[in-house]
C-alpha cells in the first residue's frame, strides 16, 4: 500500500510530502496519530512550496545593489544600530 500511495502522491506533484512520508516511515517509531501525520505531511509540502516561491521571487527581483550584512557601514554619523 505504501508504494501505491507514494506513487499517487508523486503524480499529484507533492514532492516534499513524499520525502516527509518516507522520513516518517524510515524513522521506525511513528508516534503520530492520523491527523498529526496528515498535518505533518501538509505542513512539509506547504513549507517547501513557500520556500521555493520566496527563492523564485528573490531571483526575479532586480536589486540595484548586492549587499551583505558584513558590508554595512555602521559609522556613528549614519545612526545605524547594529541590533
Amino acid at each position: 500500500m505504501n508504494t501505491k500511495t507514494l506513487e499517487q502522491i508523486k503524480q499529484l506533484r507533492f514532492y516534499k510530502m513524499v520525502t516527509a512520508f518516507n522520513t516518517s516511515l524510515s524513522s521506525g517509531s511513528v508516534d503520530y496519530t492520523n491527523d498529526e501525520l496528515v498535518a505533518y505531511l501538509i505542513q512539509s509540502e506547504w513549507d517547501d512550496r513557500y520556500n521555493r516561491k520566496i527563492e523564485h521571487l528573490t531571483k526575479a527581483v532586480m536589486f540595484m545593489y548586492s549587499a551583505v550584512m558584513e558590508a554595512i557601514d555602521y559609522a556613528a554619523e549614519r545612526n545605524i544600530d547594529k541590533n
